[in-house]
């Protein structure tokens, strides 16, 4: 008999499985670990819903069912990395793991055995391909990829005037071996449907479920043979994926695909202290421009001055209005015990708001001094590690990275430590794409390169340090530089240009990036979840850049950019929610981007006027 939403047997109170990797879980943890599916668990900020997935793992294993019929689909490969570290923690170096991965790395995997490997094309890359071969003018091109994109993903009928743009796309895909995200998961889905891919797993589970589309959704269900097999993870609050549906639609669709799905909560946040969870909370709240609607969150600013920042917390608790989650998860219940601090600035320019960011953040790695400025719990500074920026786009990270590394402060941004940002490496690797068939417009440095035989090319690295030697922009010294160092290392890991160039385009930034435990890492929005940080700076936040209404029209050369003020409200929220110990939130008044000074108001999410 189906189960309706919330109908799951509540968990005994105080009642535990007595099993080793159980013991540090709540009583409603660990019921979940062995509830009957299939179950979607509505698991908000910093709830344990990772720590929870990793221990229904163990249930299963200690079960009986066999690693190897079990399949963990994480959203991104830093999270396949870090579920896969905890299962050896708790099983042993050498015992056998579920396979834990991306749908998509799954399904390049199976590409690579029944065709030539392809070079993956990144969403930009498949963008401009797609512009290349189709001839319309730059509004219908960009009209008809937003249009096909949805349709893909959502498993709907194209219109028939995008059809003929998609079968030239598609052409110069097959012709030069070239494939995007989508192609790999229909790929597979086409696979199992056909039953040519026989799928080995009885279980699957699903982090993030929230952000999957439909055809991602499908490509799961078809690949369990029952629906009892399927477990999920979610926060509603935290979907980034618009472009699939509206998280209505996709709860919809979960509840076609497993008619008997169950919804069972987590309540208690194990993460963010009150004060923080209410300010992550409350941006939820609020759509308007700032003004009532905000200031029911309480958040008040303090005009304070770089030299001695004056740290204010003053958050209440968000409105208690009729829950507006889609998937309708009960609102977080319970919070640690400290309170947490949130503080604001408001600065007269960007300089300024970098100023005030820096002596926080000397302040924060300093001792402790009598003013009582923040300290750790343990009562000792912060190591410079423990910090993280969070930034909407990725030209606001540059001025503010420059600030805190003058100041004498470690500090790294995912694009300023990857190889493939080194300009003359970036050339490099635009005559690689070209010569594979990407096509992307040349620069005027790359004008001035002599043409290179494609027999030199396909030497790789090594072979076009002898053949340009120190022709300009190249010198004898470039290519003794960490940065093509690191170019011919990759060259060669990855067999060629076509793996090197999947490799790159598989990598987010952020995941590239090692762990730098002793720099402030900047990190974009985008990239924030599943992170956390004792200290979360949040800067920028004017209207315009949170929300972002893109950089044509903060330049005021569009009116016609439209943006999605829910996701880019769960976006916000997802970064807040990252923080720990205290959560720094500042604006200035005017700044400078794409070469156009801006003077915007604060952010409509948040009172810090």
């Amino acid at each position: 008999m189906s189960t309706s939403f919330l109908d799951g047997i509540p968990p005994p109170p105080n009642s535990k499985p007595c099993l080793p990797w159980l013991e540090t879980l709540s009583p409603e943890q660990a019921y979940l670990c062995s509830a009957p599916g299939p179950l979607l668990v509505l698991a908000g900020a910093g709830t344990g819903k990772t720590h929870t997935l990793t221990a229904r793992i163990l249930h299963l294993l200690h079960c009986g069912i066999a690693a190897r019929r079990i399949l963990v689909v994480t959203f991104t490969r830093h999270a396949a990395l870090d579920m896969d570290a905890r299962l050896r923690q708790s099983l042993g170096a050498h015992a056998p793991l579920p396979r834990t991965d991306t749908l998509h790395l799954i399904a390049l995997a199976l590409w690579h055995k029944a065709r030539n490997t392809p070079i993956l094309l990144t969403p930009e890359l498949a963008h401009s391909t797609f512009d290349a071969v189709n001839a319309d003018s730059p509004a219908v091109r960009q009209g008809a990829w937003h249009n096909i994109s949805q349709a893909r993903e959502r498993m709907t009928a194209l219109s028939p005037q995008y059809a003929e743009m998609l079968h030239r796309y598609a052409q110069h895909k097959t012709a030069c071996n070239l494939a995007d995200y989508t192609d790999l998961l229909e790929f597979w889905y086409k696979q199992v449907t056909n039953k040519t891919f026989n799928s080995p797993w009885e279980h699957i589970l699903l982090d993030e479920v929230q952000d999957l589309s439909p055809l991602q959704l499908a490509l799961v269900r078809s690949l369990l043979s029952s629906e009892e097999g399927f477990f999920a993870t979610g926060d509603p609050a935290q979907s980034i994926a618009s472009l699939y549906d509206i998280p209505e639609q996709r709860l919809a669709y979960l509840q076609n695909l497993w008619p008997t799905l169950r919804r069972m909560p987590l309540t208690h946040s194990y993460r963010c202290p009150q004060k923080i969870a209410y300010a992550a909370q409350s941006v939820l709240y609020t759509g308007t421009p700032s003004g009532a609607a905000t200031e029911a969150a309480g958040l008040h600013n303090t005009q304070s001055t770089p030299a001695s920042p004056a740290l204010s917390s003053s958050l209440q608790p968000a409105p208690t209005a009729e829950n507006p989650h889609p998937f309708a998860c009960p609102p977080v219940l319970s919070y640690p015990q400290k309170s947490g601090a949130v503080y604001s600035f408001s600065g007269e320019c960007a300089k300024t708001e970098a100023a005030w960011i820096v002596k926080c953040i000397q302040y924060l790695t300093a001792p402790p001094t009598p003013a009582g400025i923040l300290a750790s719990p343990a009562g000792i500074p912060y190591a410079v590690g423990d910090i993280a920026i969070f930034i909407r786009t990725r030209d606001l990270a540059y001025p503010l990275r420059d600030a805190i590394v003058q100041a004498g402060i470690s500090a790294t941004f995912p694009t300023g430590d990857f190889f493939g940002n080194d300009p003359r490496v970036t050339l490099i690797l635009n005559m690689a794409k070209r010569l594979l068939g990407i096509p992307i417009p040349y620069s005027a440095a790359e004008h001035a390169i002599p043409p290179c035989p494609d027999t030199v090319f396909t030497k790789g690295p090594l072979g076009l340090a002898a053949y340009f030697s120190e022709i300009s922009p190249f010198d004898s010294l470039f290519w003794h530089t960490e940065a093509f160092k690191a170019l011919a290392k990759a060259f060669t890991a990855h067999g060629g240009w076509t793996g090197l160039l999947t490799w790159m385009h598989l990598q987010n930034e952020w995941e590239y990036m090692q762990s730098q435990t002793e720099a402030v890492q900047l990190i974009p929005m985008s990239a924030a979840k599943g992170l956390e940080f004792p200290i979360v700076f949040l800067p920028c936040l004017e209207d315009g850049i949170v929300p972002f209404i893109g950089p044509h029209m903060l330049a005021g050369k569009s009116k016609a950019y439209q943006y999605n003020i829910p996701e880019e409200q769960r976006l916000l929220h997802v970064a807040m929610s990252r923080g720990t110990d205290a959560l720094f939130l500042s604006h200035a008044k005017r700044r400078t981007l794409h070469k156009h000074e801006l003077r915007l108001k604060p952010s409509r999410f948040l009172n810090i006027v």
